[in-house]
């Protein structure tokens, strides 16, 4: 159970914060003025302070008392004009005095995670003192590395590894012993050295230290983290000792890097169609004779502005996982010319010719028809979007073989004698906003789409291709009985 002090001059605000985090289960006390503040910490250490800094007399140097006191989080109240001052003095959080419950809460949990993250790591099991804490460090997601001084604040008297530190830097338990372990090739041991001591100088003097570094796993490669390192103290305010929090920030970076590809992209693809829709207002108000020709253009870019929003919306439902499927058991061949039939007149009007070698016997699959149907359409748009005139598009439906890894699946294939996909784009091409360098269309979009289709069957998705051999696609999908 968390405990947790309210300090306020004011009942009735001591009675309304009280009324916002009881229900996070708090175990809370209360304190009027900045005596019994003080008393209740000295008698029992909160895990969190809560401070209405708008009621305090002298509330900075109660925060100054209290910070000396308890290495707990201290969230203020506070008006904005002295937010910053509030901080400076050793204050964790302000939040405005008329605060929500929901973000009251947020903000106590978040200062709770972080001097958890900052405060534990994984000790020696053969020291006694720190074992109760063992399960707890080991759980703790970030890689934690720290240094517990002995009295003269200059001999080392334990220095604990965490298990997630190992294995973000690829070791096993055990092998990683020291920091100078994780030195970059390009920097000297004497600079590395030197700059971690730096570092931890500044912790030292003023608290806290943070950066970024590309640091060097087991296995060569370099990652890039976020590193901060906090001074250790006791309850009264001596320094016992260093941490430091490692944070994998190569996930962060690649999604910030997608968020803003996906912006640029999002922002061209639609710019076109725009473009094209303003123009042809223009030129409906200025050739009132030819309207009804600039209204059947204006409908097929509204229907192109439908797709793109459409492609962008199910991304977004995939990756929340709000996609349900409608399985019904169905058969892939006639599934598919059914498909093909609908879009024939799109493959003719290229000449190229369509050869269906699919057999005449039922494949039976369990499929969502109308997802599975934006597979298929997606696919053979690829197809003949990227066959010249002239070429083939081939359709095959097989069952796997018997005793081999695909017994269990029908196998579609969607074949095509195309400019074909040059080899170091093949192991990207089913990746979001991905567009691999032969003429590509759209955002990319639609073979993510397709592959996150296909796996919500249970099935999966691959590709095959040469650069001006084609390219060929497959399809595993799970077989079934018709009598389901």
């Amino acid at each position: 159970m968390v405990s947790l002090l309210l300090v306020a001059a004011q009942s009735g605000t001591r009675s309304a914060l009280r009324q916002m985090v009881e229900s996070a289960g708090y175990t809370i006390n209360e304190a009027e003025d900045s005596a019994l503040a003080i008393q209740a910490v000295q008698q029992s250490v909160p895990d969190i302070i809560v401070l209405d800094a708008t009621s305090l007399y002298a509330s900075g140097a109660l925060v100054g008392r209290l910070r000396q006191m308890t290495p707990a989080p201290i969230l203020a109240l506070a008006l904005s004009n002295a937010a910053d001052a509030l901080l400076a003095l050793g204050v964790d959080d302000v939040v405005p005095p008329d605060v929500h419950a929901g973000l009251l809460k947020r903000r106590l949990r978040y200062l709770l995670d972080r001097l958890q993250r900052r405060t534990t790591g994984t000790i020696k099991a053969a020291e006694p003192e720190y074992m109760p804490f063992q399960a707890i460090l080991d759980a703790i997601q970030d890689g934690v590395q720290g240094i517990i001084f002995a009295e003269d604040l200059r001999t080392r008297r334990y220095t604990f590894i965490n298990t997630a530190l190992h294995h973000l830097f690829g070791y096993e338990l055990g092998e990683l012993d020291a920091l100078n372990q994780l030195r970059p090739p390009d920097i000297s041991e004497e600079d590395f050295a030197r700059w971690l001591d730096e570092a931890r100088m500044v912790a030292a003097r003023e608290g806290v230290w943070r950066g970024d570094a590309h640091l060097l796993r087991k296995d060569g490669d370099l990652i890039e983290v976020g590193l901060t390192i906090t001074r250790l103290n006791r309850a009264d305010g001596r320094m016992i000792g260093i941490v430091a929090v490692f944070h994998d920030l190569s996930e962060q970076k690649a999604l910030d890097a997608e968020k803003k590809r996906f912006i640029a992209l999002a922002a061209h693809e639609l710019r076109t169609p725009i473009t094209s829709l303003k123009t042809r207002l223009f030129l409906a108000r200025r050739q009132i004779d030819q309207v009804e020709k600039h209204l059947v253009i204006l409908d097929q870019i509204s229907e192109q502005l439908e797709h793109l929003v459409e492609d962008l919306l199910d991304l977004s439902r995939f990756d929340h996982g709000m996609v349900d499927l409608r399985p019904t058991v169905t058969d892939l061949g006639s599934f598919v010319r059914g498909i093909v039939t609908m879009h024939e007149s799109l493959i003719l009007s290229k000449d190229i010719q369509l050869l269906d070698q699919m057999p005449t016997a039922p494949l039976y699959v369990l499929i969502d028809p109308a997802r599975m149907t934006q597979v298929v359409v997606n696919l053979l748009a690829n197809a003949v979007h990227h066959t010249p005139s002239g070429g083939s598009i081939s359709l095959f439906a097989r069952e796997g073989a018997d005793s081999s890894p695909e017994s269990d699946y029908i196998i579609l294939e969607i074949q095509d004698t195309g400019v074909g996909i040059p080899p170091e784009h093949l192991p990207h091409v089913f990746e979001p906003f991905y567009r691999a360098g032969r003429a590509s269309r759209g955002m990319g979009l639609g073979l993510s789409i397709s592959r996150e289709i296909v796996e919500l069957h249970s099935g999966q998705i691959g590709v095959e291709s040469e650069s001006g051999q084609g390219t060929r696609f497959i399809i595993w999908l799970k077989r079934v009985d018709r009598a389901q």
